[in-house]
């Protein structure tokens, strides 16, 4: 994890939320066109974005694959709600399907499924004014 200035972090924080929802949003148009190695990239996009949403919100910077893991992980044992890295360690096997392309239309939409609702937890994490 790594610092950065207030300004950068609340227009980092900007671009994540609105990134998370645009990007599931684009999930599900691209499973629709059966797009399905797109889609899931779109449903790791959405889940990484609103992590980075919340760590941005607490002045956290994060910039690597790791620190995602490792951020959701504690984010899921401080909130006690496990829902939130299972959701980021499936989404995670919709960013490998990207290159080896082996999960099916009906695998995705079940995962963006979880992964939407727990984006939609994630987001409620920074506060209305703030988004």
């Amino acid at each position: 994890m790594t610092s950065s200035s207030p300004e950068d972090l609340q227009e980092a924080l900007g671009k994540y939320l609105f990134n998370a929802r645009h990007y599931l949003e684009n999930a599900y148009v691209l499973l629709d066109q059966n797009e399905v190695p797109k889609a899931g990239e779109c449903v790791w996009g959405s889940v990484a974005s609103a992590i980075k949403a919340v760590a941005a919100y607490r002045g956290i910077r994060l910039r690597a694959h790791r620190m995602l893991g490792e951020y959701a992980r504690g984010l899921s044992n401080e909130l006690n709600d496990k829902s939130i890295y299972d959701s980021f360690f499936m989404a995670q096997h919709l960013h490998s399907n990207f290159y080896e392309t082996e999960l099916t239309r009906e695998e995705v939409l079940a995962v963006a499924g979880n992964v939407g609702g727990t984006v939609g937890r994630l987001r409620e994490l920074v506060p209305a004014e703030v988004r």
